[in-house]
């Protein structure tokens, strides 16, 4: 190995670097094999028309393949970049001989995934810079106005300003005990983020949380089915069966809860159950994906099932998607207006009363 392609191998990207690099390369070689070029040479040629120095997917693969690898062991070899779901794809792809249809359908998820993010991306700048400033107001409110405003009423009758620095002593203990909340919050889920990662029962318990959570879990619940859907019809196209489609996709779920569910699923179809009759034994499905799995066992056509099931939810999320967008400005009005009353009725009222008893 020369010492370029060593470098490679240490250069450490962000997660949006990956999913963006990841896109391109996808992109790239399924043009390449879909024009009916052997997976070496397509990628020996993605490694020459690779525009980005800083990391190059391609070179690495080839590598690993002139060490004797396979293709499908030397993307596995490279797991810090391929997550999961692209590892298992594309070691089945290459199994049935249909990387080129593997390439086209990975293609389509990935760049669906980035719309999804941007969607959401866009959907919390409106919120987290209205949120922000109402906390900057709140604290300059809090260090700098309001002992001032204590410091002028401290002129007139304290009979007459009791109640104006009641309410100023009281939004200044909210703030306060918001203030430190927040902060202490930020060293919560970064060790809550370790130890997810250190303790698969954490991570369990922590991701069963989040699919009961209102709206949020919904969200959950529909990415992690289309994402399922998706990793069974592309199996299940492959030739692969249900079974073993399932196994692969229990390990490249997200969300251990839903993992859990689908390991649940595979280990009753290993025990003689149909899978309409174990997917109906769970909960945290839903019902559409329930009815549609029902149907199409009856129908004997699993990966046009799944595909049904896939293209259902892609509608499904990205309609939920919209309907908080369009749920976040009036709440953020409302998040401002309410500041603005409360700041109003306790402060500013009593201020212009107390001067016109002095007037």
């Amino acid at each position: 190995m020369d010492i370029k392609e060593e470098e490679l191998r240490h250069i450490t990207l962000s997660n949006n670097q990956k999913r963006k690099l990841l896109l391109e390369f996808t992109t790239m070689m399924e043009r390449l094999t879909s024009s009916g070029i052997h997976i070496k040479n397509a990628l020996d040629i993605c490694r020459r028309s690779w525009t980005e120095k800083k990391y190059n997917p391609a070179a690495l693969l080839l590598e690993e393949i002139k060490k004797g690898k396979s293709f499908s062991q030397a993307v596995k070899a490279q797991e810090s970049f391929f997550p999961a779901t692209c590892i298992k794809l594309l070691e089945a792809g290459e199994m049935s001989g249909k990387l080129n249809e593997i390439f086209k359908e990975l293609q389509a998820a990935l760049d669906f995934k980035m719309r999804i993010r941007k969607k959401i991306s866009s959907a919390a700048i409106y919120p987290s810079i209205v949120f922000s400033s109402v906390i900057i107001c709140a604290v300059c409110m809090a260090a700098f106005i309001f002992p001032k405003l204590k410091d002028m009423f401290s002129q007139f009758n304290p009979e007459s300003v009791n109640e104006i620095n009641r309410s100023i002593g009281f939004i200044q203990s909210f703030i306060s005990v918001f203030i430190i909340i927040l902060i202490l919050l930020i060293p919560f889920f970064y060790i809550l983020k370790k130890l997810r990662k250190k303790h698969y029962s954490i991570k369990l318990k922590t991701d069963s949380l989040i699919l009961k959570i209102p709206v949020l879990g919904k969200l959950v619940i529909f990415y992690e089915t289309m994402n399922f859907a998706f990793i069974m019809e592309t199996l299940c196209s492959g030739g692969i069966s249900v079974k073993d489609s399932l196994n692969k996709a229990v390990q490249a779920g997200t969300n251990a809860a839903y993992k859990e569910e689908i390991n649940s699923v595979h280990s009753d179809i290993i025990k003689g159950m149909q899978l309409s009759e174990a997917i109906m034994t769970k909960n945290i499905f839903p019902e559409q994906m329930k009815n549609w799995i029902v149907s199409g066992e009856e129908s004997g056509s699993s990966w046009s099932m799944f595909a049904k099931i896939r293209n259902y939810f892609e509608k499904e999320l990205e309609y939920l998607l919209e309907k908080i967008m369009t749920f976040t400005e009036p709440a953020m009005t409302l998040l401002i207006g309410t500041f603005m009353i409360i700041m109003i009725t306790a402060i500013i009222l009593p201020v212009f009363s107390l001067y016109g008893t002095v007037l």
